[in-house]
């Protein structure tokens, strides 16, 4: 096992994104829909997943 190394900065709390500049119309509904959306394609893929163990 090597060095661990620690972050000198903090992190946004998105990790990856830098904070954004502008606003997103309908952010609740896009947000509420891609929920959605990740919900029902679990639950597609849970019974190979779960198969394949």
């Amino acid at each position: 096992m090597g060095a661990r190394k620690q972050l000198d900065a903090t992190l946004t709390p998105t990790l990856h994104d830098a904070p954004q500049a502008f606003d997103i119309p309908r952010r609740d509904t896009i947000a509420a829909q891609n929920t959605q959306v990740s919900k029902r394609r679990l639950e597609l893929v849970a019974p190979a997943w779960y198969q394949a163990w």
